[in-house]
């Protein structure tokens, strides 16, 4: 019995001394663990970088969009300045181009006219010339004067109020791109009819001379017996006899007295 122990005890020593029959009682680790374990790492790691792009990116986008919109809306308050220093520039010049075209006023109103009427022409006189230069008039209009005779001035009162008007000292009547002088010509007409001088020697005209539909004056008034125009442009201080038809289109023309 104690040799079936003893011979026991020695293979359980040689079991456990020899290294083949060590590693047949042990449970070796599984290599494909270790793999799992590392790609865990490199996974954790990756998203750890992810994240600190997106945040930089995100940090970097946010900066340089309130960057943008800090200077859009700087740019928009230098504008703003700068139009409110326009504005403000303009205004000032309009107090004095006022004060220069009251005095102008105040003088054209004081202009020691000649005979303010030359002559009385009937109205179918009128209308018969008005046909000769004007053929394709459309809309013209003589207010009240449907019978009866038309009052006319002289070119020499004409160009005396011209001279003395200030249309073209008033910012807002010059030539500037957006009205070509239509101001000017409803301002000539109503200052006109101020002066006491006959309103329907004066009329206003629609027409394009070839820069646009814009309007103008014309003046009536009778030479060596007949009836001749002269279409005046005020802010230019221009003033040119109408020998024949105008080139270019006639819209609208009228000589109301009252029509200002």
């Amino acid at each position: 019995m104690k040799g079936i122990q003893l011979f026991v005890v020695v293979v359980l020593v040689i079991l456990t001394v020899i290294p083949g029959c060590q590693g047949a009682s042990a449970e070796e680790p599984d290599p494909r663990d270790q793999t799992i374990e590392d790609l865990e790492t490199a996974l954790l790691e990756c998203q750890t970088t992810a994240d600190q792009d997106i945040a930089d990116a995100v940090a970097a986008a946010k900066a340089e969009t309130e960057a943008s919109l800090r200077q859009e809306y700087d740019d928009l308050i230098g504008e703003k300045d700068q139009e409110i220093s326009r504005l403000v520039r303009e205004v000032v010049q309009l107090v004095e181009d006022n004060q220069a075209l009251a005095e102008a006023n105040t003088f054209a109103l004081e202009v020691k006219f000649s005979t303010f009427v030359i002559a009385q022409p009937t109205f179918d006189e009128f209308i018969e010339a008005l046909n000769k230069f004007y053929p394709e008039r459309l809309g013209a209009l003589l207010g009240s004067h449907t019978k009866g005779r038309m009052q006319v001035t002289s070119l020499d009162n004409l160009e005396k109020f011209l001279k003395a008007d200030g249309s073209n000292h008033d910012m807002f009547l010059v030539d500037r791109p957006e009205n070509k002088g239509d101001l000017a010509a409803f301002a000539f007409k109503a200052r006109w009819m101020e002066s006491g001088l006959p309103g329907e020697s004066l009329g206003l005209l629609k027409c394009d001379r070839g820069e646009g539909v814009h309007w103008r004056n014309v003046f009536a008034t009778m030479e060596d017996g007949e009836i001749v125009f002269y279409e005046v442009v005020p802010n230019k201080d221009e003033v040119v006899k109408v020998e024949e038809p105008p080139t270019g289109r006639n819209i609208y023309i009228t000589f109301d007295a009252k029509a200002f």
